[in-house]
C-alpha cells in the first residue's frame, strides 16, 4: 500500500524542482540578455 504523506512529499519535491528549473532558466535568461 501507498503511504499517501510519502507520496504527498515526493509531489511536493518534484513540484519545488520544477519552480527552481523554471526560476534558474529565466534567471539565464535575464543575466544574458
Amino acid at each position: 500500500r501507498k503511504d499517501p504523506r510519502k507520496y504527498a512529499r515526493v509531489k511536493d519535491l518534484l513540484t519545488m524542482n520544477e519552480e527552481l528549473k523554471k526560476a534558474r532558466k529565466a534567471f539565464d535568461e535575464v543575466k544574458y540578455a
